[in-house]
């Protein structure tokens, strides 16, 4: 029958389209899947489904691109995290240098992880830090060194208050310098030793004073007693 045999073939092509149709679905949506992830880069699921897919169809455009933006996308994820390798550890050396005070190699290595991460605002912030850090340090040696310079030409000239006064700002800049406090304590020392012979001399003259005048008034005994006390305290003063 005719009719029969046109139904039939209606149903298989009706039933071939479905399946193809189906298949098509099934494709669309495996590549739609694998699409997704290479959005989240989630490569490894990204290729499983585009793999899966490119089985069904060789030539699709579409697959065949996802391929290749998984393999640019691994090799930029390689190099982002040599990248970030690279940052952090600089970041970590500089923040260790700052530690120690070292800020000329501070700023280096925060200049270092910039290069590795250029703009980065945590680096940009840590170096803004160092750099000031490293001003404030080269101002504070010069100021140091200044000081350094006064407290020695003071000692020379004999100014000890002048001299215990700068080398008490220049251990105050640099606590940790070994010849800066040895320096202060022989300023101190020379210090007291000089104000001590000041009250010994004001003494002296005091006495001196006291006995030349019982001398002017014939008081000669009271005189010896005072140039005698007078060389008690000064024994190696001239009294004549």
């Amino acid at each position: 029958d005719k009719t029969a045999q046109s139904l039939f073939r209606q149903a298989q092509t009706e039933q071939r389209q479905a399946e193809e149709a189906a298949a098509q679905a099934k494709l669309q949506a495996t590549i739609d899947l694998g699409l997704a992830a290479l959005k989240k880069r989630d490569y490894d699921a990204a290729e499983k489904a585009l793999r899966s897919a490119i089985l069904a169809d060789p030539k699709n455009p579409t697959i065949l691109q996802g391929l290749k933006d998984i393999e640019i996308g691994r090799k930029t994820l390689a190099e982002e995290k040599q990248k970030l390798a690279g940052y952090q550890l600089a970041v970590g050396a500089g923040e260790k240098a700052m530690k120690a005070k070292d800020y000329d190699s501070a700023v280096k290595s925060f200049q270092q992880a910039l290069q590795w991460l250029p703009n980065d605002p945590q680096a940009m912030k840590l170096l803004v830090q160092a750099q000031q850090a490293q001003i404030g340090a080269n101002q504070a040696l010069a100021n140091f060194k200044a000081a350094m310079d006064a407290g020695e030409k003071a000692m020379k000239a004999q100014q000890y208050a002048v001299a215990v006064k700068a080398f008490t700002e220049a251990t105050k800049l640099m606590p940790g310098d070994l010849r800066a406090r040895q320096l202060l304590g022989q300023a101190q020392q020379a210090l007291q030793q000089q104000q001590m012979d000041e009250v010994e001399r004001k003494a002296f003259a005091s006495l001196i004073k006291q006995a030349d005048a019982a001398v002017a008034g014939k008081n000669f005994e009271a005189a010896v007693k005072l140039y005698s006390s007078a060389s008690t305290v000064m024994p190696k003063a001239d009294q004549t």
